[in-house]
């Protein structure tokens, strides 16, 4: 167990080239597969309005950037930081869908539209001070300065988003909503992992340990989701 450090990457050698951090690649290929799934499960609920759009799109989105992101982490020799963009680009693109599904269902509708307009004018500032910091930081030295603008984000986002409305809509709109703010409250271990380096085994390093709880979330969210298309006469948004 290391703190304070990360384990030397793992890497292998295969048709000529040295991979890396194959453990990183096998998690994000999970974390696609169930976000996947449950974007389907999603449009199987025959449900429509807002919130589920918004949910749909966000798992899309969320899967794909980490399939991208796993495949930066396997082939970081040869593709260096550039690896990288796509995945935060498309952290601050889908952290903004699931603002946007927990906003659509605000049961007051000036408010409502005070958030969605919040919520867009944040997605062009982080993405504007995303890349800012793509382009003037040199960040083949030091990659997790890139990841400092799009961590924020979703801090921001999903701690509004998850907890604030979660518990917002768990006492006014259905008990299904406690998986959500529930999903939320994992983010402050995983932030603990992160921050302070906290790697329990080569092959079970910080961010395996984000990708469970990560994966966790994605569960947690479905039955959020499911347990609100599944509450009598359901408001859609």
């Amino acid at each position: 167990m290391l703190i304070g450090k990360d384990f030397e990457k793992i890497s292998f050698d295969l048709f000529g080239y040295t991979f890396l951090e194959p453990n990183a690649f096998i998690g994000d290929a999970i974390i696609f597969a169930v976000a996947i799934y449950y974007a389907v499960r999603i449009r199987k609920l025959n449900s429509k309005g807002g919130f589920y759009t918004n949910w749909y799109w966000f798992n899309i989105v969320f899967g794909v950037g980490f399939l991208i992101g796993g495949f930066g982490h396997l082939f970081y020799n040869s593709w260096g930081v550039n690896g990288k963009y796509i995945p935060w680009c498309s952290g601050i693109l889908s952290a903004f869908f699931l603002e946007s599904a927990m906003i659509s269902i605000f049961p007051k509708k000036e408010t409502r539209r005070l958030y969605k307009r919040l919520s867009l004018l944040k997605l062009v500032f982080v993405f504007i001070a995303a890349f800012y910091v793509f382009f003037t930081v040199n960040l083949s030295v030091d990659n997790a300065k890139g990841l400092m603008v799009p961590t924020a984000n979703s801090v921001i986002g999903l701690g509004f988003g998850l907890i604030a409305l979660g518990a917002y809509y768990y006492n006014r709109i259905d008990k299904s909503f406690r998986y959500f703010w529930i999903a939320g409250l994992l983010l402050f271990p995983s932030a603990v992992f992160q921050a302070l380096k906290i790697n329990l085994h080569p092959w079970m390093d910080r961010n395996d340990v984000s990708h469970i709880l990560l994966i966790i979330s994605l569960i947690l969210y479905y039955k959020g989701i499911e347990g609100y298309a599944m509450r009598p006469e359901p408001v859609n948004g």
